[in-house]
């Protein structure tokens, strides 16, 4: 089945693929120059990527899977994580218009209900001297699968959520309208203008859970995320720091 999107540029969709950020690559690695934004789609993916070369298992016509190519050339290249905000804020707001409570924002790239996750994003920037050349924003979002493999700890999906199916194209169009929108203000606006809101809306922010850090396992809190993105935290203790990417893992 197709996807009928509105968006503002080349759409490709493909019934099968490895994965649609690998598609993406491939088309940046032979089209240097984008005039405007370009979008891969597919029912199911082979080879779906998420971080740190984990798998995003999916069935097949269930979900959305999805990247995004955009040149947001106006950014600087240390602040490439607004990218990630923005995208976030854009499934967020999807999920929350069909009535979707308690979701929130995994940092660096997942976006959950509750303790559950309903959505990975996986996103590649390729710089020029300061600025971001080019972004590949891939993301896979359950809407209509309510069936996942033991291997998946913690899944949910749009029709576990609101005992329906939903048409997937609905939801894809929803999200992008919302990303574009975002888009345009972080053109116009400074860096730092959607860190407030986005800490805001960080799951577990300002509650003390279990993490292990460089190794070994804490007790501390999320107290929001650093001008550059880094997870910032603080232990029982008092004890201040701030993690990169592969510094830290959560305990659900």
């Amino acid at each position: 089945m197709g996807m009928t999107v509105n968006f503002p540029g080349a759409h490709y969709h493909y019934h099968e693929s490895n994965s649609t950020n690998e598609l993406a690559q491939d088309f940046v690695t032979k089209n240097h120059l984008l005039t405007s934004p370009v979008l891969f789609t597919s029912d199911f993916q082979i080879e779906g990527k998420g971080y740190d070369n984990n798998r995003w298992e999916s069935e097949a016509g269930k979900n959305i899977l999805a990247s995004i190519i955009i040149s947001p050339d106006f950014l600087n290249a240390i602040d490439q994580f607004n990218i990630s905000i923005i995208i976030s804020f854009a499934i967020c707001d999807t999920l929350e218009s069909h009535n979707i409570r308690n979701v929130s924002i995994k940092w660096p790239n997942d976006i959950y209900v509750g303790d559950q996750k309903i959505c990975g994003i996986l996103i590649r920037h390729k710089l020029f001297l300061k600025t971001i050349k080019n972004s590949i924003i891939g993301f896979g979002l359950n809407v209509n699968q309510d069936v996942f493999s033991a291997a998946i700890p913690n899944p949910t999906s749009f029709k576990l959520q609101t005992s329906a199916n939903i048409e997937r194209s609905l939801v894809l169009n929803e999200v992008l309208s919302h990303f574009f929108k975002y888009y345009d203000l972080l053109k116009i606006n400074q860096p730092l203008t959607f860190h407030k809101a986005y800490e805001e809306k960080m799951y577990r922010i300002n509650q003390y859970h279990q993490y292990v850090y460089q190794g070994k396992e804490l007790t501390a809190k999320i107290t929001g995320i650093n001008e550059f993105g880094f997870l910032c935290l603080e232990s029982r203790s008092g004890q201040s720091f701030e993690c990169d990417l592969k510094e830290i893992e959560y305990l659900i």
